[in-house]
């Protein structure tokens, strides 16, 4: 049985091996030329999606996700359990949920910065 063991875990081991290896032997390839139709193509981002420059700022923007990921992780865990057996609980999963959610949604959202069209006054 360890025999067997061992064997299966060095062919194992030798397959992936051998597969890292082939997988960097691979020769570069030439730099990707962008096509043409998506140089042309139009922001997919709506100027009322909320976003930190779109609502007035970080911290409406915090408010708005806030109050959003509360209810949302409410209803999450309320479903999950299907009652308020213990109030305590139930609460300090959802308020601790909501802070890393909302941590992570900032987080992403600074990182990752959209193009966007805002409407405007002006014709």
């Amino acid at each position: 049985m360890k025999n067997s063991t061992k064997l299966i875990t060095l062919i194992c081991t030798a397959i992936l091996f051998v597969a890292a290896n082939m997988a960097m032997a691979q020769k570069a390839g030439g730099p990707w030329t962008i096509p043409a139709n998506y140089k042309t193509m139009k922001s997919t981002v709506k100027a009322g999606d909320p976003s930190i420059n779109s609502i007035g700022g970080l911290l409406p923007y915090t408010i708005y996700i806030t109050v959003f990921a509360f209810l949302h992780n409410a209803w999450l865990f309320l479903l999950e359990a299907w009652q308020f057996g213990n109030i305590w609980y139930f609460l300090v999963k959802t308020v601790l949920s909501t802070v890393v959610s909302v941590l992570l949604v900032i987080i992403t959202e600074l990182i990752f910065v959209r193009k966007q069209k805002f409407r405007t006054n002006t014709i």
